[in-house]
Formats: C-alpha cells, structure tokens, sequence
C-alpha cells in the first residue's frame, strides 16, 4: 500500500470533523519550514478557528507539520490559497482527491 501523503491525511482529518470544510488554513509555524494549522475555511467562506478534536487529532499525526518546504511541489497544488505573508489554504477537496487517487495506485 502506497504512503499516505499528509495533505491527504489532514484533509481527512478535518473533513471527518465537519464534511462542509472547504480549506485548511495554516502558515509557518515558531520554526522555519515547520507549519502550524490555525483554522478552517467553512462553505461559506468563513474562517473559524480549530476544534479541541481537530486540532489535536492534527498534531497527533503531525499531519501538518509534514507540510514542508522541501515536499511543496506536492502539496501547493492543493491550496486554494497561498498569500505572500505564508499563510495557505489548503484545499480540502482538492488534498482528500489526492490522497484517494494515490491509494489506487
């Protein structure tokens, strides 16, 4: 069975919590090329902030924070939203697609 990517793994995560998630919103966390989740995007283009249950289930995993620089050129594509200050969205649809094509493989 083929690795499971974690932009995938997050986009699950968070869909599992609330199926009306659109993004994931992170940005560079306390050290360089290590990301921090902050929140999510809902269907109405809203952003909240983390569940307790998200928030933990995401750290747990590290789902996240295996968002680096150095596998950007697998997860960019899925953000619907990447601003100049690092603060990206990650694409919900977009990362649970992946993730289910690559386990086809």
């Amino acid at each position: 069975m083929p690795l499971l990517h974690p932009f995938p793994l997050a986009a699950y995560m968070v869909l599992r919590y609330d199926p009306q998630a659109v993004a994931l919103v992170f940005e560079e966390g306390d050290c360089p090329n290590w990301l921090s989740a902050r929140g999510v995007v809902g269907a109405d283009g809203t952003e909240r902030p983390l569940t307790e249950d998200e928030d933990e289930d995401l750290d747990d995993t590290d789902a996240v924070h295996n968002l680096v620089d150095d596998n950007a050129v697998a997860w960019h594509p899925l953000c619907s939203r990447v601003d100049r200050h690092g603060v990206c969205h990650l694409d919900l649809v977009k990362a649970r697609d992946a993730g289910t094509a690559l386990l086809a493989k």
